[in-house]
């Protein structure tokens, strides 16, 4: 199989905030024209414009799984559909059709050899019997080829003085109605069939193309198709097993069309055989935090290749300073430099001693920070209700995990929260309801209870009040050995 038209399946995975999604479109780009975004900088508008293009060019196709996801959506299914009633146009009338999914649409775009997916001119899809038509159509014996091809062929063009259009493989396929053809048919398969299947043409595009030349000379080419990409976000979140069905096979490289061990199906619904192109890549997104990596089918699992991606504080400091941020803020999140931990490092190192690395903080939540009320605003809407889900409203976990200076029973622990001499304000706040003074005597059966929340101190505050909350995390420190 030649290198260059190798599929990739691929799987990027790893904590929410990561940039899997947006790392889908620089891999996108890389694959569909090898013209990859440099991946030392963001997306210019350049790049966004011409996945757009892309995209509405049916290139690249994106999905996402939920639990209500099904085989019916992504390949293939029974619809119902509404017609308008001849005589009251406010009455529909309701019918069943065969829809086809978004793999089955964008497969057919890659590989138009899928005979269903291809349009003959005449509104309908080439067939054994309408083939003849076609054909005839083409070659009529009375057309003078020294005036050119029909304008009203499909994709005919005119290229340095030679004649092209596109020729339909499944004509090619047709094999038992050789021979009530002309004796051109024959011709243009043998020559076609001499051609590297690899050669690249000007008409871009065109799976099959057809020379003439001013004498009626024949010859054929067979080019690929460009690449294509379907993206497929949360692919974790969908039933994989259900959604893929009987295509789990042939998404491997070595089986898809055209490739060593070439395997195809016969579809449930339409019946029609099916295979997955060579030229379709697919690239999926996996959130750790809901589902980790190793719960995966592990049919899934064997035929993707997995792509971790990690916080990144590198990404952080670049998007902050080129947004306005101040070196201090920046210092604050990332570190003054490599050797110095920021509080992104700071609290994701505390989250995998207490839980695990597939529930860290992405670097993406704090890209548009300039100001330190826009870094309240993250702890506030995004790290704060993260840390309630990761940690299951433990918040001796989340205040461990944010600095706040609480012993195991509530109360300030200053041993733990002095930062040069002075209290460290705390981001969560917690307030100790006592039994006796609650319920008005001691009962039995409840004791004393804690109930922790965010801050008002720290939601009201404003500008550099904010900053003695957020240096409580980074500077902690521990002054007595072997407390708890």
């Amino acid at each position: 199989m030649n290198t260059t038209t190798k599929p990739r399946n691929i799987i990027l995975y790893g904590p929410p905030g990561t940039g899997k999604t947006h790392a889908t479109t620089r891999m996108a780009l890389d694959l569909v024209d090898g013209k990859a975004p440099d991946a030392a900088a963001d997306l210019t508008p350049r790049d966004v414009d011409r996945f757009r293009k892309l995209r509405e060019q049916g290139q690249i196709e994106f999905v996402t799984f939920h639990q209500s996801y099904s085989y019916e959506d992504f390949v293939e299914g029974i619809r119902p559909a509404l017609d308008p009633h001849t005589d009251d146009p406010t009455v529909a009338v309701l019918r069943y059709e065969l829809s086809r999914g978004v793999f089955r649409r964008i497969a057919a775009a890659a590989h138009p050899a899928d005979a269903t997916a291809m349009d003959d001119g005449f509104g309908a899809s080439i067939t054994q019997s309408n083939a003849e038509v076609y054909w005839n159509w083409a070659w009529n014996e009375n057309q003078d080829l020294s005036k050119g091809i029909p304008q009203q062929l499909p994709g005919s063009t005119k290229i340095n003085g030679t004649h092209m259009f596109p020729v339909l493989r499944e004509l090619l396929a047709l094999t038992s109605i050789d021979p009530i053809f002309p004796e051109r048919w024959g011709a243009l398969k043998r020559a076609i069939a001499e051609t590297d299947p690899f050669t690249s043409t000007t008409s871009e595009g065109l799976p099959v193309v057809l020379r003439v030349n001013n004498k009626g000379n024949i010859s054929g080419t067979r080019i690929l198709n460009p690449p294509h990409v379907l993206i497929i976000d949360e692919i974790n979140r969908g039933n994989v097993s259900k959604i893929f069905g009987e295509l789990i096979t042939l998404i491997e490289p070595d089986k898809r069309l055209e490739a060593k061990n070439q395997s195809q199906v016969t579809l449930p619904y339409s019946h029609e055989t099916f295979g997955v192109p060579l030229r379709l890549h697919i690239i999926g997104t996996m959130n750790t935090a809901d589902r980790s990596i190793a719960l995966m089918d592990v049919a899934l699992r064997r035929r993707f290749q997995f792509v971790e991606l990690m916080p990144d504080k590198a990404v952080v400091s670049r998007e902050v300073a080129k947004n306005g941020a101040s070196d201090e803020i920046r210092d604050l999140l990332c570190g003054a430099d490599d050797r110095t931990r920021g509080i992104l490092d700071v609290i994701n190192q505390r989250i995998r001693f207490l839980y695990d690395r597939d529930h860290q903080i992405g670097h993406s939540f704090f890209l548009d920070v300039t100001t330190w009320a826009d870094l309240r605003d993250v702890f506030r809407y995004h790290v704060i209700p993260l840390l309630q889900e990761y940690f299951y409203n433990d918040w001796r976990k989340i205040c461990a995990v944010l600095g706040c200076p609480y012993d195991a029973d509530g109360n300030p622990d200053t041993s733990r929260g002095v930062s040069g001499g002075k209290y460290v304000a705390p981001i969560i706040e917690v307030t100790k309801f006592k039994e006796i003074d609650v319920l008005g005597f001691d009962h039995d059966d409840y004791d004393d209870k804690l109930e922790h929340a965010v801050s008002d101190a720290f939601l009201s505050a404003t500008g550099d009040e904010l900053k003695p909350f957020f240096d409580g995390i980074e500077k902690r420190r521990r002054t007595q050995t072997g407390s708890r």
